[in-house]
């Protein structure tokens, strides 16, 4: 009996929620008309400078805005739960566009659009939160001017920050991870041609190291292993997939380990500058009878004047 009434209210609660819908389309006149009129004003200036920007500049505001609507939408329902429907059509509408108008207003003037996607990093994300967290703060006065017979609850804008933030970050770290699989893809089918090497040192020039022959095709290395020069290290960490192998000490023995003979390291490259002496002298001893090139890596960028005439 408990189960019939638990199925017969939910099926209430359903065709609710699909018969409330059907009545928003009468609001979409006066959704445009208000749009219009609040973008005339001088807080959304910022808005004219772009538009006769390529269209992706458009199509990420105008994703960002459906974002900002869609997360207040997420947020409301999140705090109040089955009350959600108890608000009018109206009043939420009002509420999400303006917002949304909000948002868009806050990242035009903090450029958040200026960042492509592809390259998007963690420090990209800090502008983001910033803007996210101002169009919330600007957002809880609205909520006092828009609230005539009903209101928001105050601590809806906090669940917002969070909800927005995440479905902003989401698809821009995303299409970063199709971007790296695609240059990892490419970098795949030339490895064949790649000269496999060997890396010395667990530092930050290690990690750039392979990053630039990631990300470079022109660069023909594939590193195979890291060789590190402190004593301590935990078995079967890596950097960006490339496996950290032993101690300097033992290179004799991890050169050994390679079997095949097309991923044998041809060249020992040492990315770390600070490597003791007694460390250097073992290592030009065992790798003596190995038939590998060792090599530094120079610190700098390599860089020279073009002219026309080099041009040509």
């Amino acid at each position: 009996m408990i189960k019939k009434s638990m199925l017969l209210n939910t099926a209430k609660r359903i065709y609710k929620i699909m018969h409330s819908m059907t009545k928003f389309s009468y609001l979409s006149a006066t959704i445009q008309k208000a749009c219009l009129a609040t973008l005339s004003l001088k807080i959304f200036t910022p808005f004219k400078k772009i538009k006769n920007a390529h269209c992706s500049t458009i199509t990420i505001m105008f994703h960002d805005g459906c974002i900002a609507f869609f997360a207040l939408f997420i947020s409301i329902y999140l705090k109040v739960g089955d009350e959600f429907l108890d608000y009018s059509h109206a009043f939420l509408l009002k509420n999400l566009i303006v917002f949304s108008l909000i948002s868009l207003a806050i990242f035009s003037w903090g450029k958040i659009y200026t960042t492509l996607w592809r390259f998007i990093s963690v420090e990209d994300l800090w502008p983001l939160s910033i803007a996210v967290i101002i169009a919330n703060l600007l957002f809880l006065p609205a909520m006092h001017f828009l609230s005539t017979d009903e209101s928001l609850a105050k601590s809806i804008p906090v669940v917002n920050i969070f909800v927005m933030i995440s479905l902003l970050i989401l698809p821009r770290f995303f299409a970063r991870l199709i971007h790296d699989q695609s240059v990892l893809k490419q970098k795949r089918l030339q490895t064949s041609f790649a000269i496999p090497v060997l890396l010395v040192g667990d530092e930050d020039p290690t990690e750039l190291f392979i990053r630039e022959v990631t990300y470079t095709p022109n660069l023909p290395y594939n590193p195979v292993g890291i060789v590190t020069t402190t004593e301590h290290f935990e078995d079967g960490r890596a950097i960006h997939e490339v496996p950290i192998l032993g101690n300097i000490k033992n290179i004799e023995q991890i050169l050994h380990t390679f079997e095949d003979e097309s991923k044998r390291p041809r060249q020992i490259i040492l990315t770390d500058n600070s490597i003791k002496k007694e460390d250097l002298q073992s290592l030009f001893t065992n790798t003596a009878m190995e038939n590998v090139i060792i090599l530094q890596m120079i610190q700098h960028f390599s860089l020279d004047v073009l002219t026309p005439e080099k041009s040509d």
